[in-house]
């Protein structure tokens, strides 16, 4: 009898304490999954890449927002130009993906990459 009530007793308190373990525990999991994310961010070479970070706003005002990319309008009538007008533009961005082959050296190159000092340039291969 003894033993039922220590059982009923500690398994009352786990209860009661049942938020506050589940709170401490998420707080936990996402600190954990955070640190893991800033390590790879810095790590990987992309804190490098980040152009919102403090010590890149005279950066941030060279660059030249207006691409130019072409884009397919995603509401309007489907017909024989639309049509034409998709496959056209389709075809284009498959070429450019598929022209490189995917074993050569200069994959990663910055030209293949499309990474230069001249934005509109890229906009315009």
């Amino acid at each position: 009898m003894n033993d039922e009530l220590h059982e009923d007793s500690r398994a009352y308190r786990l209860a009661k304490n049942r938020f506050v373990v589940m709170l401490v525990g998420s707080i936990g999991v996402a600190l954990l999954l955070v640190t893991i994310a800033m390590i790879l961010y810095t790590t990987s070479g992309t804190a490098q890449l980040d152009l919102s970070r403090p010590g890149y706003t005279d950066v941030r005002s060279k660059i030249n927002s207006d691409q130019g990319f072409t884009t397919f309008p995603s509401t309007g009538e489907i017909n024989k130009e639309a049509v034409d007008t998709f496959e056209k533009l389709y075809n284009e961005t498959a070429k450019q993906a598929t022209s490189i082959n995917a074993f050569e050296d200069g994959v990663l190159s910055d030209e293949a990459l499309r990474i230069n000092d001249n934005p509109a340039a890229t906009a315009n291969q």
